[in-house]
């Protein structure tokens, strides 16, 4: 339907265009023969002449070219297109990776996924790091400004119940923890910049 509605505004464009063609070339003929010279008078001339009807030729109107259509030289429904990867615009084949690659992909995905199973540890580790903080400096307050001592010469005395659970009041029990959590801060800080180093 549209190739038709095309068509016969094609060829109403056409005529049109011949119309104007006609037009415009018998203008200066008529203006060069509107007026003759006879026997000393201007006299109108006559318009040219013209075939009869019945000896014009027909008008022969070439088939129109559909330029939406694609190229000419294909008819419509016939266009043929390379299909992807035929012909001469094909890619070159892919090549998969050697096998000692793909075995190397492999060890670095598990040891990513070891790490992410360790990750929430690591984070608890620095939570439950924060929270023996908190209580090795009560403890540590406790030792050096605090009755730490008197509390320890109250039991080489004897005054507090022998059952009564006292470790923290011998002599070395809270100075190692002390040094303990020392040596581990300085781990953590050798550790951090070392991952900040890389």
């Amino acid at each position: 339907m549209h190739r038709q509605l095309a068509i016969l505004m094609a060829l109403r464009d056409a005529a049109l265009a011949l119309k104007r063609l006609r037009t415009f070339a018998e203008g200066p003929l008529r203006r060069r023969m509107g007026s003759q010279h006879v026997s000393g008078q201007y006299t109108r001339a006559q318009p040219p002449h013209r075939a009869p009807e019945h000896q014009r030729k027909p008008l022969v109107l070439l088939p129109m070219i559909d330029r939406t259509a694609g190229d000419a030289s294909v008819p419509a429904g016939d266009e043929t297109r390379p299909e992807a990867g035929t012909g001469g615009d094909r890619e070159a084949p892919m090549h998969m990776l050697p096998a000692a690659e793909l075995d190397r992909i492999r060890q670095f995905e598990a040891l990513y996924n070891e790490w992410a199973a360790m990750l929430p540890a690591l984070e608890a580790a620095q939570q439950q790091w924060q929270q023996a903080r908190t209580r090795l400096q009560a403890l540590r307050a406790y030792y050096f400004d605090g009755d730490w001592r008197a509390h320890m010469e109250a039991d080489e005395a004897g005054r507090i119940p022998a059952d009564l659970p006292r470790g923290i009041l011998t002599e070395d029990t809270l100075y190692n923890a002390f040094i303990a959590e020392r040596e581990l801060a300085l781990e953590w800080v050798q550790l951090g910049a070392q991952a900040l180093k890389e």
